[in-house]
């Protein structure tokens, strides 16, 4: 800021004060230009303090604030981990996508539970795991190696067919769905969506079969 003109008309009164006090003209001049120069200082001093404590505030809060989202970002690490932990992911089944696919060839599943879904009932699940195609495949391979297997007719849809004996109940072995655990549930997902696929149930029933297993498996419990 440029300095006063002590001297002028505006400063006189001032001035005279001063000239009182026993100070010369120039001297009192002199006195008023100090006096300002002294003042003007101290308040750049001041803001530049202030400056800095702004500025020392201001990194205070960034540096507060980008520790908040770390620590907020490795909560939600440790919670999408622990969610992980109670809640398998497997890929979302499509209907356009052929829901899922098989892993080396097509899941072999039990002749009745086939019937079953072909005539629109409901199997448990089971017969989808490890346990239930291993078993259906022993069957697959016990009528192959007895041709004389007694058959009997049956209903298949609309339409009426001839079935191996062995194949006309239900598995013994079979578990009801409440007994399986989370991760055996997730195994049978897409095996029992092709399979019904495959029966024809329709794109209506599958998508509602979909949301509901993925409902069940993001449902935070």
């Amino acid at each position: 800021m440029q300095l006063p003109d002590f001297s002028g008309q505006l400063y006189q009164t001032i001035r005279n004060h001063l000239i009182e006090a026993g100070l010369s003209q120039q001297e009192a001049i002199d006195q008023l230009e100090a006096d300002w120069t002294a003042q003007q200082e101290a308040l750049v001093a001041a803001w530049d303090e202030q400056e800095a404590a702004d500025a020392v505030a201001r990194q205070q809060a960034a540096d507060e604030q980008a520790q908040a989202l770390a620590t907020q970002k490795e909560a939600e690490e440790a919670d999408r981990k622990e969610h992980e932990k109670k809640h398998p992911h497997w890929p979302p089944a499509e209907l356009n996508t052929g829901i899922g696919e098989a892993s080396n060839s097509e899941t072999c599943i039990s002749t009745w539970a086939m019937e079953c879904l072909l005539n629109l009932k409901l199997v448990p699940l089971w017969y989808f795991r490890h346990e239930g195609v291993q078993e259906a495949k022993n069957e697959a391979m016990s009528a192959q190696a007895f041709d004389h297997d007694t058959f009997s007719l049956t209903r298949i849809g609309e339409n009426i067919g001839v079935r191996p004996v062995t194949s006309e109940h239900p598995s013994k072995n079979a578990k009801c769905d409440r007994d399986l655990s989370l991760a055996e549930f997730v195994k049978c997902y897409h095996p029992f969506l092709r399979a019904i696929s495959k029966a024809s149930w329709g794109e209506t029933p599958i998508k509602i079969h979909i949301e509901f297993f993925q409902q069940i498996l993001f449902h935070p419990m």
